[in-house]
């Protein structure tokens, strides 16, 4: 191994534990402005990383959601670390009420 790839490798390794870090403190509410930035009264979330629909999560009631809300986010903040600078579309707030309208179309 040379000098330039151990270097490279040790980075790598570095960046890796940076994120980890990030991601178990904001996991841990060490990011409670983004934990905290959900619709009162809502039981449920549709996600876009990237400009791209990850995940739709709907729940029996506004206060499951809440209890469940720092985890959801963690997960699609890990989403959109591992999507790194891939950009997608545009998923816009139209498109998310198109896709729950279909969805309600299909259940109804």
């Amino acid at each position: 191994m040379t000098d330039t790839t151990v270097k490279r490798d040790l980075k790598r390794l570095d960046d890796e534990i940076d994120r980890s870090r990030r991601m178990a403190a904001f996991h841990d509410g060490g990011d409670s402005e983004l934990a905290e930035a959900y619709a009162d009264g809502a039981s449920g979330v549709v996600a876009a990383v990237c400009g791209r629909f990850v995940a739709m999560d709907a729940f029996d009631s506004p206060s499951t959601l809440e209890a469940v809300w720092p985890r959801l986010v963690a997960s699609y903040a890990m989403d959109a670390e591992s999507a790194g600078d891939k950009r997608g579309g545009t998923f816009t707030a139209k498109a998310a009420g198109v896709l729950l309208e279909h969805i309600g179309e299909q259940t109804a």
